[in-house]
């Protein structure tokens, strides 16, 4: 068995050969189902770099939160191979345009009812499409928790 060793943790990892490790979570979520939104391009996995990458990325846009040319395209103007870097990210055409919001409840995932929880929404208000007191916050005004379940539902600085 490997061991793998994180400075940060006070105690050693065992993995089995060929395991990965568990993926970081965040406020209750991994860092792709947030998008990699709040994640500097130095601590990215290298999938995730790649894809950030390819679709116009480079560090500097990326830590500074720039709107790049594929921030003005919808999921259907995407070419499959932008489609696929995008996925690799944690998008999905639900996620990208509409950011769940013709989604009813039962259908949204688990992760992403649990970000819309924490940001006061439930079945109800989220089926009946009522406004909570998030709508009327500037995006500066939220804490990092509260981005984090934002970047879930699929927004960030630019398009909230």
């Amino acid at each position: 068995d490997a061991v793998s060793w994180d400075p940060k943790c006070e105690n050693q990892v065992g993995l089995a050969s060929g395991a990965k490790p568990a993926a970081k979570k965040s406020g209750g979520f991994t860092d792709k189902e947030a998008k990699y939104e709040d994640v500097p391009w130095s601590k990215l996995p290298l999938s995730a770099r790649k894809a950030a990458k390819a679709i116009g990325f480079e560090q500097q846009s990326w830590d500074d939160k720039k709107w790049i040319d594929i921030d003005d395209k919808h999921w259907s103007e995407l070419t499959p191979e932008e489609q696929a870097e995008c996925e690799t990210l944690g998008w999905d055409a639900v996620s990208w345009d509409p950011k769940y919001e013709n989604q009813v409840w039962e259908d949204l995932p688990k992760h992403v009812q649990k970000a819309a929880e924490k940001m006061g929404w439930n079945q109800e208000n989220w089926d009946e499409d009522w406004d909570t007191p998030t709508w009327e916050k500037e995006w500066e005004e939220f804490t990092e928790d509260e981005k984090r379940c934002l970047h879930v539902l699929g927004y960030y600085v630019h398009t909230w």
